[in-house]
Parts: structure tokens; sequence; C-alpha cells
């Protein structure tokens, strides 16, 4: 049998709770918002909301969806902190 081919996958795209955790209090603090007024917006508890910043477990989609409908932050950023990519609108005039 032949070994198997590593992946040549970014392996940067795993998911850590905590990470997501912080993605989510500086999301709170860039907005202003008390944590009762963030966890009444996103419709949670705040027993979920520092669930979710101590990195115990992740939003649920439907959360992630609110907050991108919300606030405008990609998912992708939520949970892998990365970033969208800004068009080059210049060059696609030319």
């Amino acid at each position: 049998m032949a070994p198997r081919k590593k992946s040549t996958r970014n392996v940067s795209t795993s998911l850590n709770p905590q990470d997501v955790g912080d993605r989510l209090e500086n999301i709170r603090l860039s907005k202003g918002l008390s944590i009762v007024e963030f966890t009444k917006r996103m419709g949670i508890p705040k027993m979920t909301y520092y669930n979710y910043v101590n990195g115990v477990f992740l939003p649920r989609a439907d959360i992630l969806g609110k907050l991108n409908q919300t606030y405008g932050i990609s998912v992708d950023y939520i949970l892998f902190g990365k970033k969208k990519k800004k068009l080059d609108t210049a060059s696609d005039a030319a």
C-alpha cells in the first residue's frame, strides 16, 4: 500500500474556540456595546455569551448569521480570523 500524500491545504484554517471568543469580544467592544446590549441584540443569554468568549463552545450557525447581518462581520472572520480581500476596482475599470 502506497503512503498517503501530505495535504497541501493551508493548516491555519483550524478552528480554535478561544480565538473565536476573542474575536467576538473584540467585535462587541469595537461597537461600543455592553454585554447586556450585545446579548439582547443577538438574542442570546449572557451565560451563552460568556461561554463563547471563554472558548467553552462555538456560536451556532444562526448566531453567526445574525452577527453577519447585524454588523456586517463575515463568518470567515469570526471563525478563522480571515478578512475579506478588497477587490482592486482600478484594474476592473481598465
